[in-house]
């Protein structure tokens, strides 16, 4: 015998992910020269039960840890407009970005760099409910590299636009294709709350 069970799904999850404009250039070059030019680490893959690193050749891209300037630039801007797609789109309870934990990373994906398939949660990134990144070069300075979500790859001329911010459930498959010419930067983050129930 079945029992019926009243629940309060929330309908908006099956939304894969929005892009939308956020940055200009004046705004994402006082990000690029703040960057150390010289202070840039391989990027890792870590096991999702132990958080220990793997070997892998899943991720060949570099990254550095970005941290807010005084004023909360960029940050400010980020998670505005973070709350407010959330409440268009999926009305998660997210609270904040884990600077100690979890800071939100400058990457660079040079030629043959990729970050193949994966999603953004495992043991402690189980907190993490949005995942954000902001494409901060022009797309004609690249090839390849592009942003795609699961199961259907395709890619999508908005994710490329240059200042744009692209905001996505954690839970969702995504990859960076390879780089095939140029350098291909973006901002990448995630947003926090009690994890899913």
């Amino acid at each position: 015998m079945l029992f019926p069970v009243k629940t309060n799904a929330n309908k908006k999850a099956v939304v894969q992910y929005a892009s939308v404009p956020l940055l200009n250039d004046e705004q994402i070059d006082k990000i690029l020269n703040n960057l150390n030019k010289n202070d840039w680490d391989n990027s890792k893959v870590y096991d999702n039960k132990t958080e220990e690193v793997l070997e892998s050749k899943m991720r060949t891209n570099q990254e550095q840890a970005l941290w807010p300037e005084q004023g909360g630039f960029p940050f400010d801007i980020i998670t505005e407009e973070i709350f407010k797609i959330n409440s268009e789109y999926w009305n998660f309870d997210i609270r904040y970005i884990d600077f100690a934990k979890d800071p939100p990373l400058a990457l660079k994906y040079a030629l043959n760099q990729e970050f193949n398939w994966h999603f953004d949660m495992s043991g402690y990134e189980s907190t993490r409910k949005l995942s954000y990144t902001i494409q901060l070069s022009d797309d004609s300075e690249y090839e390849g590299g592009d942003l795609q979500f699961g199961p259907v790859i395709e890619s999508k001329p908005e994710i490329r636009k240059k200042g744009n911010i692209t905001i996505f459930p954690s839970y969702v498959w995504h990859r960076v294709t390879p780089v095939t010419k140029g350098n291909r930067y973006a901002l990448v983050g995630w947003i926090h709350g009690p994890t899913f129930k």
